[in-house]
């Protein structure tokens, strides 16, 4: 509870007046509840809740989903837990994303061969505001987000939406290791792994942002 209220108190500060500022949260929300504001934010949803109510995957409200493995933490998120919808029945851990047709597609985790991450941004021009989420599903994933980052961060640009004075990237990155590495590997810093990076289609940030902005007009 004092870290959920602690990561409110952070997000608000960022929020306050003033402009010309970017926050950039590392980590998922598993590890850093900040990232769970920025998307909550993002998509109009409510924080540190799950969705138990949505019957069909494509009527949840963020495009990204985290499906938590059984030892994980299980911090209730409006982009994570064990369940897509009331009729998912799908139990393998690691990042969905909607895609253009509203089916969810599936980027898996396992140990030693996948891992996958997430790199989300928003930029509010007209408030001087840019928020970002670099995320793996595992801390391996984590750390080879950087790697990535620092090699391929063109692949990352442009956003793909933009309207409305608001710039959104969202892009999940897939990692493949050989099928030869061993367990003690893993811990390494060197990890070398085929890197697949997959922007979200335009239309699916497009039918979020756009529904909410023609509600409030």
């Amino acid at each position: 509870r004092e870290v959920l209220a602690r990561a409110q108190e952070v997000y608000a500060q960022y929020c306050g007046p003033g402009s010309d500022k970017a926050m950039i949260c590392l980590g998922s929300m598993k590890s850093n509840p900040v990232a769970e504001l920025i998307l909550a934010e993002a998509f109009d949803c409510e924080p540190f809740a799950a969705n138990p109510e949505v019957a069909v995957d494509r009527d949840r409200l963020c495009p990204i989903f985290l499906r938590y493995r059984v030892d994980d933490p299980h911090p209730p998120s409006c982009a994570g837990g064990l369940q897509l919808s009331k009729s998912d029945t799908a139990t393998a851990p690691g990042i969905y994303f909607e895609t253009q047709s509203g089916e969810w597609e599936y980027c898996g985790w396992d140990q030693p061969e996948h891992d996958t991450a997430v790199v989300f941004y928003i930029h509010r021009e007209s408030q001087g505001r840019l928020e970002m989420v670099l995320g793996g599903f595992s801390g391996r994933a984590t750390r080879l987000l950087s790697r990535t980052l620092a090699l391929r961060a063109e692949e990352f640009w442009p956003p793909i939406y933009s309207k409305h004075g608001i710039q959104v990237g969202a892009f999940i990155v897939k990692y493949n290791f050989p099928k030869d590495v061993q367990m003690p590997d893993l811990l390494q810093t060197d990890l070398v792994a085929d890197t697949t990076i997959i922007p979200l289609h335009h239309d699916v940030i497009a039918r979020r942002l756009d529904k909410g902005r023609s509600e409030v007009v």
